[in-house]
């Protein structure tokens, strides 16, 4: 009988240890972790999209940076231009999405200032047309934190 006596008292006191460290964890912010754990978890906040002209249609994403960071950030449209393009194939059905590289050769290749001509050239239906405004990479002199409108 003592030794379940025992037992008991160290079950009750693990259970009592376990609730008071719950209770420490929650009041010290653990809830804001939590809900971002679960908003993680479920993927954000991803809303269908509006438009329904992609499906099954060939298209070609092109990316421009204004003309006063087309040498200094020349990686960022070509990164934002492979971004949406996989965010296509993995969000809309039976979309045939043209290679970024084809399109950077096309444009490297080419004098065009109509996105006929580049749709022609690389036998796509749509063009995705995605122009910058501006691009920072740096919010201050130590901090990296890129932002584009």
């Amino acid at each position: 009988m003592d030794r379940s006596r025992a037992h008991a008292v160290a079950i009750n006191r693990f259970l009592a240890l376990v609730f008071g460290a719950s209770m420490l964890v929650s009041a010290g912010g653990c809830p804001a972790m939590l809900a971002t754990v679960i908003y993680v978890w479920e993927g954000g906040n991803w809303a269908p999209a509006e438009c329904d002209e992609l499906h099954g249609e060939r298209v070609v994403v092109i990316c421009r940076p204004p003309t006063s960071h087309e040498y200094r950030h020349a990686g960022a449209s070509r990164a934002i231009s492979q971004n949406v393009s996989e965010l296509l194939v993995e969000n809309v059905k039976k979309i045939d999405v043209v290679n970024p590289r084809e399109v950077d050769n096309w444009v490297d290749e080419s004098d065009w200032g109509d996105f006929r001509e580049l749709a022609e050239a690389v036998r796509a239906d749509m063009v995705v047309h995605i122009e910058m405004d501006d691009f920072e990479l740096y919010k201050g002199t130590t901090l990296y934190q890129a932002s584009t409108t």
